[in-house]
């Protein structure tokens, strides 16, 4: 019954025997830690990475990119040298490859494995927005019929974390169910439906991208370069003639589709993102890795000039930190291991219940690089001489061709100039332009939304759980102040972080209260909301 009330994360894993594909990426190591800080009793932890570079062993790096992380020298100096040891020794690495037959495991390794898993976790996936379709669809769509082979071995319980934007271009509140754009909807049609949710035949689209990619791949054989833009220009036509923006999104939609019409009783449940983001609290706030998707625009106003932006500033930016996103997958687990089998899709986002707009995230990073630059040398050359304009779409890529057409006829101009004469660098400017319309344009549909995500589902299943448990691990951020996110906790944590002036260079984690705190209000045992200053 979906109100009986559950065991707590801890009862709910002891003993258990969990595998997890993707450890080594930002959300996966978020989880790692969190499954070792909250399941003391944990059995085995087995983690399906590929080998290393000049062949090092899987052992050796998960000790150097996991364990040797400020998430993780946080979690010994919480529970102790020893408890650390302990818990860290039930970590089994095996070198693997989910694009591979057998997920790139002997035989003898693969019956084992599945003979003895007691749940799997995958968060590997291609988050490129620009990858190539032939990639995106092995590593998004094609791993997954893998990995689904792998779990039905046993009916091994299977979490399997997608994003929000599955739901492609859609409008009103989006619910967690099984939906689809129109235009995919037409092209695959329904099939009978399971566990309450329509399902979908995919196989005419598959099909599409299939044609289409070996067609590409014929027609660029033997440049492997003019290949792969040819594949990632491809990607980007049949996301958005399916109703998506970018192959990713198209891909994990596939993904889920596939997965449900092996699994249609279960056990498994789909766990989509919104925008994750840097963690809010968990193991200490601030921490990220890489650009992620808000960042990139942000990056581009801090370094790069970037001065108007297209989007709507009352509409919802929907964007959850990492440790929210990681709670709620130890939620998912423990009822995939407790509860009757069902196919369940759940929503880990912030529009329904804490939104946060456009135009205020534009507020808090502007206010924030104001009052700070000075403080983030990484993020900021200087002192920022100008606000970022939220401008409506049309307007924006109506005059970014204006101003790309000026740019290149300066350089047709700078061609022809007199022998002698300076070079004006047109060429070099159009590239730049180009370069920056082409990440607007890649971003600009998560600033316009027409839709907000609901996690109506999440929050009931939270509330299945003991109350200290519910009160340590938020799935939602309703209790979370976003401008002291933004400005205290994302910034800095994205100049700390994210940008590190040395390659691999490990930070400290910081110690309690040094600058990441959280936005969370912690006098209650559900965080409650907490009034913007200013």
């Amino acid at each position: 019954m979906r109100n009986q009330t559950l065991p707590g994360i801890a009862d709910s894993l002891a003993g258990k025997h969990i595998v997890v594909i993707g450890a080594t990426g930002f959300l996966g190591k978020v989880l790692v830690e969190a499954l070792l800080r909250e399941a003391p009793d944990l059995a085995k932890l087995t983690l399906l990475v590929r080998a290393g570079h000049k062949g090092e062993q899987p052992t050796m790096r998960i000790a150097r990119e996991l364990l040797a992380t400020p998430l993780f020298r946080q979690l010994r100096d919480a529970i102790g040298e020893t408890d650390f040891n302990e818990r860290t020794a039930r970590i089994e690495a095996v070198a693997a490859d989910i694009n591979q037959p057998r997920l790139g495991l002997d035989a003898l390794r693969y019956q084992s494995l599945a003979e003895s898993a007691d749940l799997i976790i995958n968060s590997a996936a291609s988050v490129n927005f620009r990858e190539a379709l032939d990639k995106a669809m092995l590593t998004n769509m094609h791993a997954v019929d893998r990995l689904a082979s792998f779990a039905a071995r046993r009916n091994i319980p299977l979490l399997h974390i997608s994003t929000c934007y599955v739901n492609g271009v859609r409008r009103g509140l989006i619910a967690e169910d099984n939906g689809a754009p129109s235009r995919a909807k037409r092209a695959a049609g329904p099939v009978a439906a399971h566990t309450g949710m329509q399902a979908w035949n995919t196989d005419h689209i598959v099909g599409d991208l299939e044609t289409a990619v070996d067609a590409t791949a014929a027609a660029h054989r033997g440049n492997e370069r003019a290949r792969n833009e040819a594949m990632v220009t491809l990607g980007q036509e049949k996301a958005r003639q399916y109703g998506w923006n970018d192959c990713y999104t198209l891909t994990k939609w596939l993904a889920e589709q596939r997965l449900m019409a092996r699994r249609p009783n279960g056990p498994l449940t789909v766990l989509r993102p919104s925008i994750i983001e840097s963690t809010a609290r968990q193991p200490f706030g601030g921490w990220l890795e890489g650009i992620k998707v808000a960042d990139a625009v942000i990056y581009a106003y801090a370094k790069r000039g970037l001065s108007v932006f297209p989007g709507h500033k009352d509409r919802v930016i929907d964007v959850i930190p990492v440790d929210v996103v990681a709670n709620s997958a130890l939620f998912a687990s423990a009822e995939l291991l407790t509860a009757a089998s069902a196919t369940r899709v759940y929503q880990c986002c912030s529009g329904s219940s804490n939104p946060l707009t456009i135009g205020q995230l534009r507020d808090y990073v502007v206010e924030g690089c104001r009052d700070n630059w000075d403080a983030l040398p990484r993020l900021f050359a200087g002192r920022p001489r100008h606000g970022l304009r939220i401008v409506p779409p049309a307007l924006f890529h109506t005059a970014a061709a204006g101003t790309k057409a000026a740019l290149k006829l300066a350089e047709w101009f700078g061609a022809r100039r007199l022998p002698g004469a300076p070079d004006t660098g047109g060429g070099r400017r159009v590239s730049r332009f180009t370069k920056m319309q082409n990440l607007v344009s890649l971003y600009a549909f998560y600033a316009s939304p027409d839709y907000v995500f609901s996690n109506e589902q999440l929050q009931a299943l939270h509330r299945r759980f003991p109350s200290d448990d519910r009160a340590r691990l938020p799935v939602d951020t309703e209790g979370l102040d976003w401008r002291v996110y933004i400005r205290d906790i994302h910034l800095p944590g994205l100049h700390r972080f994210a940008l590190r002036p040395e390659k691999r260079r490990v930070e400290p984690a910081p110690a309690a209260g040094e600058f990441c705190g959280s936005g969370f209000s912690r006098d209650s045992a559900i965080p409650a909301s907490q009034p913007n200053r200013g």
